[in-house]
């Protein structure tokens, strides 16, 4: 086999690959509607948190993974690079998230990121106290908000975490640790206090002794649920990350022509 024709075969199930984890988050958005999921949902809590782990992050996690852009004919095929000499190199005209990505790359952003975790934890948080779960649970037209809200939100999350082609992450690997960390560690914190307490929080899901799952039972298969969720979507891109982090040795020079180069394209 040629070298062209192995990096095409690459290329092609990357492709493969990418499509497929789109294609799977947006079955899983789609499932969580469909009955007797979405019923059951209503009336036990450990469906209930599986829901709200969809929505939350099993979701945007592999929408953004799968880089559905090109899908969406808003990015080409073939990725813009940068030249020595500052210039654009693309195969056609640049798309909508091609001339985004390359403002990005510009530089670091760590601030906005940590904006956007604090705004993803106090949605996650919202969706997760007592009173709204309740009130979520007697009036199921809220869980599609619920849904809209929290993939939106991880949704851009997960554009700062993972590379999602032609999109890089605008910061830097020790700050995507630590930002997976922390998410996940809330999620853990949410259900680890629900679990632990000698009644349920949510209030709205009713169990009677002797029929069907017991109200102990229903609180601990929901933490343990969202603790093996939430570290499924986190702790490969903690992992990856730290790894890539300890083994880089990128020199500093190249660095800082790349800046360069971005500078004479982008413009101050």
């Amino acid at each position: 086999m040629t070298k062209g024709s192995s990096l095409r075969h690459s290329t092609s199930t990357t492709r493969i690959i990418r499509t497929s984890l789109v294609g799977s988050g947006i079955t899983l958005w789609i499932l969580s509607f469909v009955p007797p999921f979405y019923e059951w949902a209503l009336r036990y809590q450990w469906v209930q948190a599986t829901q709200y782990a969809t929505y939350s992050f099993l979701v945007p996690a592999l929408l953004i993974a799968g880089a559905p852009w090109r899908l969406l004919g808003l990015a080409s095929d073939l990725p813009p690079t940068i030249d020595d000499d500052g210039r654009v190199i693309a195969a056609g005209p640049l798309r909508r998230m091609d001339a985004y990505a390359l403002e990005r790359s510009r530089r670091e952003n760590n601030a906005r990121s940590l904006w956007l975790l604090g705004l993803f934890l106090a949605v996650n948080v919202f969706w997760r106290v007592a009173p709204v779960v309740d009130f979520m649970v007697r009036h199921d037209w809220c869980v599609v908000l619920e849904s809209v809200s929290l993939v939106l939100v991880g949704t851009v999350l997960w554009t700062e975490l993972v590379e999602s082609p032609p999109l890089s992450p605008c910061t830097t690997r020790p700050y995507r640790v630590a930002m997976s960390v922390i998410a996940m560690w809330v999620i853990w914190i949410l259900a680890y206090i629900d679990a632990m307490s000698h009644s349920s929080f949510y209030t709205a899901f009713h169990h009677v002794a002797g029929k069907g799952i017991s109200e102990s039972a229903d609180q601990q298969i929901a933490a343990g649920l969202l603790w093996f969720f939430s570290a499924v979507a986190f702790v490969p891109v903690i992992y990856w990350n730290l790894v890539q982090w300890l083994q880089s040795e990128e020199n500093p020079t190249d660095e800082l022509n790349r800046m360069i180069r971005r500078e004479r394209w982008i413009g101050p």
